[in-house]
């Protein structure tokens, strides 16, 4: 089976609820005129959740990161009503649990979770680490505890 090499840090499925023919307007923080860009091109970054398995490539973060995407359009759909789940209810435990992961998911959280320990090393004449070792550090376990919630709060619901 081929690798998913292009990695949405913002699920398209999201981008989706905003799109217009598949395409959506984009403002970069570092650029100060937005543009309109295919929802496949953007909030993506090659091989971010890519990590080691046993010396190969592997994507299962991406992987799990896709079956809980497929959560998202029923929580969305009732945020664009203005249906706000009630407190302690399983869809409540969904939608948090599905903003905390976009949270932690993009490129920036990651690297700041990481950053202290690759400081260290750094300073420590380590090379710096690459980005499977990256993904493999906290911020992923992290991730995937995230995921295991949602996957929890989604059997309770009706």
């Amino acid at each position: 089976m081929a690798r998913a090499k292009s990695h949405h840090y913002v699920p398209q499925v999201y981008l989706r609820h905003w799109a217009h023919d598949g395409r959506v307007a984009v403002r970069r923080r570092d650029r100060p005129d937005p543009f309109v860009a295919s929802i496949r091109k953007v909030a993506r970054e090659t091989d971010l959740y890519t990590v080691d398995s046993d010396g190969m490539p592997s994507d299962v973060v991406e992987e799990r990161l896709a079956t809980i995407e497929g959560l998202m359009p029923n929580a969305l759909a009732s945020i664009r009503r203005f249906q706000i789940p009630r407190r302690g209810t399983p869809e409540r435990l969904l939608l948090a649990s599905l903003l905390a992961l976009q949270y932690i998911r993009t490129p920036d959280r990651m690297e700041m979770a990481t950053f202290p320990g690759d400081a260290v090393k750094s300073a420590n004449g380590v090379r710096p680490v690459s980005k499977a070792a990256i993904i493999g550090s906290s911020s992923t376990r992290t991730m995937i505890g995230t995921l295991a919630t949602i996957r929890r709060s989604s059997r309770r619901m009706p």
